[in-house]
Parts: structure tokens; sequence; C-alpha cells
């Protein structure tokens, strides 16, 4: 009798043991969403290595802007990111920062024109800060608020968060000390470039699509419900940011408007399709 416990025992210590554990395969939806990523990060690369002509002297480049509304859209997923993932809050911040650093750094390479002017350089910085974060916070209290419907919301405070935080914070201020010296950044010329205010109303307009989609596949059931409203905010978004930037700067919008159509599908499409791939469709009960 002892005998036959002891090796039950062992039997279920050994089939417990990580060296047996069944490694999960990843899923197919994550995968594809991984290779879409670095497939889009390649164009920007090739984009930003064939980008050397002024601006001023380039005609007009269809790719240049793909590769600029790819980067935007990249932001805005940071955002729905770090609304949906579970990870500790110090952490998913620290993170997001990191990456929206990158891309915008990535940005700057394709713009190689903002990259030796401060001005131009603290406008598309603040652009993709104010996405990230109007993304972060509005997505961050949809799912908030459907966790707390289905009684998942938790919220733990220990003194070792509290430290965490402390490091993240000034982890932040000591790479924002390092941009600021290393971009030539003062109070004077941070918000002098003539089209700051433009990336921001663009920046916000980012943001309110990519809140919609997220909430758009969050609350509809079915692919047909899905398909539905995302087409209605995709056919919508162009002629919307069109008019409010029409509305708002008259002709001293900064771009044409099929530059400005073309950044806003771009954004939209690429956004949407990779959002749709990662979120499994709920089925209707």
């Amino acid at each position: 009798m002892i005998r036959a416990d002891a090796s039950k025992m062992q039997e279920s210590l050994v089939g417990e043991s990580p060296s047996t554990a069944v490694v999960q395969p990843i899923e197919p939806r994550v995968l594809l969403v991984l290779i879409l990523q670095a497939a889009a990060i390649a164009f920007v690369a090739i984009v930003a290595s064939t980008s050397q002509t002024p601006m001023t002297r380039r005609p007009w480049d269809p790719l240049l802007l793909c590769a600029v509304a790819i980067s935007m859209a990249q932001c805005s997923l940071g955002g729905i990111w770090w609304a949906r993932s579970r990870w500790p809050f110090y952490l998913k911040t620290g993170i997001g920062i990191a990456a929206c650093i990158l891309i915008w750094l990535m940005l700057l390479a394709v713009l190689d024109e903002s990259r030796g002017k401060p001005d131009r350089a603290a406008g598309w910085a603040a652009a993709f800060a104010t996405q990230f974060v109007l993304t972060a916070i509005c997505a961050g209290a949809i799912q908030w608020i459907l966790d707390f419907r289905r009684g998942q919301h938790q919220r733990r405070f220990t003194i070792m968060s509290l430290l965490l935080w402390t490091t993240v914070v000034a982890c932040v201020l000591a790479g924002g000390r390092w941009l600021t010296a290393g971009f030539g950044w003062t109070p004077a010329n941070f918000f002098s470039w003539t089209y700051f205010r433009h990336l921001q109303v663009m920046a916000v307009m980012n943001a309110t699509l990519a809140v919609s989609i997220f909430a758009a596949i969050r609350l509809t059931t079915g692919w047909h419900g899905r398909c539905a409203s995302c087409a209605s905010l995709l056919l919508s978004i162009t002629p919307a940011t069109i008019v409010m930037m029409w509305g708002l700067f008259g002709r001293n919008v900064g771009a044409s408007f099929a530059d400005l159509a073309l950044l806003s599908i771009v954004h939209a499409a690429f956004f949407t399709l990779t959002l749709g791939i990662i979120e499994p469709v709920p089925q209707s009960a």
C-alpha cells in the first residue's frame, strides 16, 4: 500500500514537472499579427533608406505617406495594447512609452528633414504622445467598464508597486531630459512650428478612430455586426478628418486633400486589420 502511494505520488510529481510540461504553440492569429507588424516595420525601414531628398524638392510620394500612416497606426495600436494588457500598470506603462518613442524615432528616420529641426521633431513627438495617451485612456475606460460588468476588475496596491512606479517615472524623466538636450528643445521652440496644432488635430482624429474601432470590435457580436460597424467608421473617418482640418485651418492645412485622405485611409485600414485579426469575434448567445 505504501509503495503504491509512493509510486502514485512520484508519477504525479513527474507529471507536473516543468521538463514534461507541454509548451503551448503560438496561436495563428497572434503569429499573423507578428508577421504583419514585422512587414510594416520592414516597409518603413525601406522607405526611410530611400527618403534622402528634401521634402521641398520631393514629388508627391505615396510610399512616404503610407510609412507615416503606418507609424501613426502603430502608435494607436500601442495605446490599445496598454488598455487590453493584463500586465502591471507600471510595467505596461514603461513598455508603452518606450515603444511610442521607438515608433517616433522610426518616423523621424523617414522624415529626415524633421530630424534636424527641433520644432518639427517636437511637433511629431507631441502628436504621438497625444495620440497614445488619448487612445490608452479612452480604450482603458471601455475595457475597465467591460471588466467591471463581468466581475473581473481587480486593483491591488503595494509598497513594491509604489517603488516600481517611482522607478518608471524616474526613467521617463531621465529619458525626457536626454531627448530635450539631444534635440535642443526649449520652451521657445517646442511649440513654434507652424503645423504643430495641425498634427495635434490629426492625433485627436486618429485616437478617435482607434477608440471607435476598438469599441465596435469589443461590443459587437458576430462577423456581420463587426464588419458593418467597422465599415461605417472607415467610410466616415476620411471625410470627417478633411472637414475638421478645413474648418479649423482653412486653406492652410499643411497638406493637400489627397495627402490627408491617404494618411487617414492607410492609418484606418492598417489599424483595423491588425485589431480585427488579434481580437476574436464573440458569438451571440
